[in-house]
């Protein structure tokens, strides 16, 4: 009964790894390229045609000669290949994205390079399997049926299991050992349950593949001293460095590949100077509000400030995901207290709920350099923030931009989306407002009133787009990518 079986487990088992291979792969890219949508594409796109030559390949392999070595060797093969990938990718993606400034070229080739390989591999099993069952042309029907059947079935579980359960709980690393593992265990029981032996001439390669987990679990133990953890949202790098400009000692939380919130190991004083900004900004608009949203905690800088800043202020901010909330505590000094209060949801999902009104509302919100969530950006968000706004409340809106030229298209629809809705919109270059090209922080002020304090010079007379993001369309992604 084993022995009839075990091709279904067989199946089940590498189906459930190409899905935890593709889910993790998005974790292993996050870092160096991002999780824009480009990202995503290429990964799923190159992963489903990885699988449909290996399908082809199997197809043909089968035809050829049924064997369950062939099975076995393209088990292993993927096995050892999860290990190439896990101590190549570093250095591959470094390369890349040195060399190709395009987001889609690199994440291409990156997804080629880094998951084509296993993905063929993987893909050979299905066909192969199903060939070797087929014993009579009459229940050939049935059995392609269950194959692909246990196959799915097995995508599915690994998808929930990678999930729930494998990425917020392991690191990228832990989780790659795991499969190659996992992948190692089937082919050798695959052979020893038909062949009842491993056999002296896959002996090398079985020694070949030992050799190569157990370099890659040493090396992978032997990590810099930096905090790697992937949350259920976000590969998070948490580490200390140097301040450029301070050269003080500073600690940094990275996300994905985005130097989101740093903090000075003496003391809990801004790094950054679009922080500084937002706090100058907020005692000039309004010296004693009752009420701020941020949208967006990551380490906490800014919350910890405004918390510091307004004594009598009631805080509550905005982050979907809880894995930075607890980092922030653990190693940010991010002490909640009953005036600073956290909500664990999407920004989108808070701001159609809340029967909040607030003075100030602080918009900081990317997944990487190159991605931000459409459903925050749109027309119908920037109508709702009017809603929960007192009469004078004020929107202050971080952007990465510049003033002019293409690099400023999301800005330029961020401006136009704001302006149907509020009587004034300003926007404040951070840290150069001569050089409009230049890319730089660009925080948007978005209010009902004129602001008597604030004389800025006219960036927009520049701007040529007329687009206005909505929830219908929010090309977020492509306009930041430029």
């Amino acid at each position: 009964m084993i022995k009839n079986r075990y091709i279904e487990v067989l199946v089940f088992v590498c189906g459930a790894v190409v899905m935890i291979f593709e889910l993790v792969g998005s974790r292993i890219l996050a870092p160096f390229i991002g999780t824009s949508t480009f990202v995503w594409t290429s990964l799923i796109g190159v992963i489903l045609l990885s699988l449909s030559i290996g399908y082809w390949l199997g197809g043909r392999l089968a035809d050829k000669k049924t064997s369950i070595d062939v099975l076995f060797l393209a088990v292993l093969w993927a096995a050892i290949c999860i290990c190439i990938t896990t101590l190549l990718k570093e250095h591959i993606l470094i390369f890349l994205t040195t060399r190709f400034v395009d987001i889609r070229i690199s994440s291409l080739i990156a997804s080629l390079l880094l998951f084509s390989p296993t993905s063929i591999l993987l893909g050979i099993v299905s066909p192969y399997a199903t060939r070797l069952k087929i014993n009579q042309i009459n229940t050939s029907g049935k059995v392609i049926g269950n194959i692909y059947s246990f196959s799915t079935l097995g995508s599915i579980v690994g998808t929930f299991l990678a999930g729930y359960f494998l990425i917020p709980q392991f690191g990228s690393v832990e989780v790659l050992f795991s499969l190659s593992v996992v992948l190692f265990i089937t082919a050798v029981l695959l052979k020893i349950t038909f062949k009842k032996s491993i056999g002296n001439k896959s002996m090398p390669l079985v020694t070949v593949s030992i050799i190569s987990l157990s370099g890659f679990q040493l090396w992978s133990n032997q990590t810099p001293e930096l905090i790697d953890v992937d949350t259920a949202y976000n590969r998070v790098l948490v580490y200390n460095t140097i301040h450029q400009k301070s050269r003080k000692p500073i600690k940094v939380m990275r996300i994905n590949n985005q130097v989101n919130s740093s903090m000075y190991l003496n003391n809990d004083s801004l790094v950054h100077a679009y922080t500084k900004k937002y706090l100058e900004l907020s005692k000039e608009l309004n010296s004693a509000p009752k009420r701020i949203l941020v949208l967006g905690g990551a380490a906490y800088s800014l919350p910890k400030a405004l918390q510091k800043a307004y004594s009598n202020t009631d805080i509550d901010v905005v982050e979907i995901d809880k894995g930075l909330t607890q980092l922030a505590k653990k190693h940010f000094r991010l002490n909640p207290t009953q005036r600073l209060k956290i909500y664990h949801e999407d920004g989108r999902t808070f701001i159609n709920m809340t029967n909040k009104i607030y003075d100030l509302v602080f918009w900081d919100v990317f997944k990487s350099n190159d991605s931000a969530p459409y459903q925050l950006a749109t027309l119908e968000v920037a109508k709702r923030l009017k809603e929960i706004l007192t009469t004078n409340g004020t929107i202050l809106i971080n952007n990465l931009s510049s003033l002019a030229g293409r690099k400023s298209l999301f800005l330029q629809a961020e401006f136009n989306t704001y302006q149907e809705v509020f009587k004034s919109v300003e926007l404040i270059p951070v840290h150069d407002k001569n050089d409009q090209l230049r890319i730089q922080n660009v925080i948007l002020i978005a209010r009902n009133e004129k602001i008597p304090f604030l004389t800025t010079a006219d960036f927009t007379s520049g701007f040529n787009s007329n687009l206005v993001l909505t929830d219908n369309y929010s090309p977020v992604n492509w306009l930041l990518n430029q």
